[in-house]
């Protein structure tokens, strides 16, 4: 049973952590365009 449990939680952080590096990624983006703006 407590393997269940653990096996709930990992799928739930690797969720977030997913959610976290796309989030991360598109703040990236974000920020190499407004950098390429400004500086054109």
């Amino acid at each position: 049973m407590a393997k269940v449990k653990t096996w709930k939680i990992l799928d739930r952080v690797r969720c977030c952590l997913h959610r976290i590096t796309m989030l991360v990624q598109a703040i990236l983006a974000l920020g190499k365009v407004e950098s390429c703006y400004h500086s054109g």
